[in-house]
This record gives C-alpha cells, sequence and structure tokens, in this order.
C-alpha cells in the first residue's frame, strides 16, 4: 500500500522527467530559476497562504533546511507577492516563499493539491512526487528518490 505522501501523486508531472525551468520573484523582488540550483538536489515544494495544512510544511521545510544544506529547498506560493510576504511574516519561513507567474503550479506543473511536493535530482529530473503534509512525508519522498546522506562533517581525533 502505497504511503500519504503518494495520495495525488497521479497527478503532477511524470517521474523521470525534466522539472521544467521557471522564473519567481523572491520576496525582495529578486528573480530566481530553478536552474539557480543546477547540481544539487532540489526540494520543489508547493503551497497556498491561507492552506492550514501548508503551515505545517513550512516548519518541516525550515528544519529539513538546517539539517540539510545540501539540498535546495524552493517553495512556491501564490501568484500575489504580497500575500507570500505575509504568509512567510506569519509562519516564520526561513526559506522565501516564490511569487511564480499564474499558471507554474496547475498548467505547468499539474499541481491540483497543495501542499505538493517534487524531488529533484541534480540534473532536474524528478524522481517522485506527492503531498508532503508533515515531516514523515517528505521523508518518504526523499527516500523514494534516493536521495543521497548528507556527508558527515565530523573529524576524527586522533
Amino acid at each position: 500500500m502505497p504511503g500519504i505522501s503518494q495520495t495525488f501523486a497521479h497527478h503532477g508531472l511524470p517521474i523521470g522527467t525534466m522539472a521544467p525551468d521557471f522564473i519567481a520573484s523572491d520576496l525582495d523582488g529578486a528573480t530566481r530559476q530553478l536552474t539557480d540550483f543546477h547540481s544539487r538536489w532540489r526540494v520543489l515544494a508547493f503551497i497556498s497562504p491561507g492552506c492550514s495544512a501548508c503551515q505545517h510544511v513550512i516548519g518541516t521545510l525550515n528544519r529539513f533546511k538546517e539539517e540539510r544544506p545540501d539540498i535546495a529547498v524552493l517553495i512556491i506560493g501564490a501568484p500575489d507577492c504580497q500575500l507570500n510576504q505575509t504568509y512567510a511574516a506569519e509562519h516564520q519561513a526561513a526559506t522565501p516563499i516564490l511569487t511564480p507567474q499564474e499558471n507554474l503550479a496547475n498548467e505547468v506543473y499539474l499541481v491540483k493539491s497543495v501542499p505538493f511536493a517534487y524531488i529533484l535530482d541534480e540534473t532536474g529530473v524528478i524522481r517522485t512526487k506527492g503531498v508532503m503534509n508533515e515531516r514523515e512525508h517528505l521523508n518518504q519522498l526523499l527516500a523514494e528518490a534516493h536521495v543521497p546522506l548528507l556527508a558527515s562533517r565530523s573529524t576524527k581525533i586522533l
């Protein structure tokens, strides 16, 4: 039986395909592209300000970003920058909520429900996708994608 992260996973772009590049604005108005993070694994999370489940995702991604600085976290919000700014401030988002073009979630990435995430490998290929309501779902998606473990930063003391 598939896990909860696979709920609605039949929606969206097919696993094994290249994720489409996009341009979105961060909260300061600077533009970001998916390809800015080429050669890194990426979590591409789609949320909607006002969604109660999405506020839990913000906290999950804040903690994940601290634990796994080697993986880029991109949060795609509403096409309204002011709404994203307010939501990011209310929920203390450590990662800026990007403001996409109007059709990015629904028409380009075929997202039908939020919070929804894609896990992309270093080349931009979609390795898995699904609902991501809490940390358990994120962990399941990372395992399904076969994301490499973080190399240990500790050193041996001789």
